[in-house]
């Protein structure tokens, strides 16, 4: 059944969004295409972090620059953090 599921996810484009909390990393939610799931990862930091002012954010990236400045933008867009570093 795993290898269905991960066919169908492929196929449909979900993107899984996962969460590390307290050491371990659980499914934090699921979004159909890439850019539609970095705008629901930018949406959950504010569920999981109160306040942003003086905050420093670093978004790190592996051969995936012009993602890493979309991901940037829309958390601008959303918060009041201090620094945003990639």
């Amino acid at each position: 059944i795993k290898k269905t599921a991960g066919l169908l996810a492929k196929t449909l484009k979900i993107k899984p969004i996962m969460m590390g909390k307290e050491g371990e990393i659980s499914l934090y939610e699921m979004s159909r295409g890439f850019k539609k799931s970095l705008v629901k990862l930018a949406e959950g930091i504010g569920n999981e972090v109160e306040e942003t002012k003086g905050r420093i954010l670093f978004i790190s990236h592996t051969r995936g620059l012009e993602k890493a400045q979309f991901f940037k933008k829309k958390v601008e867009e959303l918060y009041d953090f201090d620094e945003i570093h990639i």
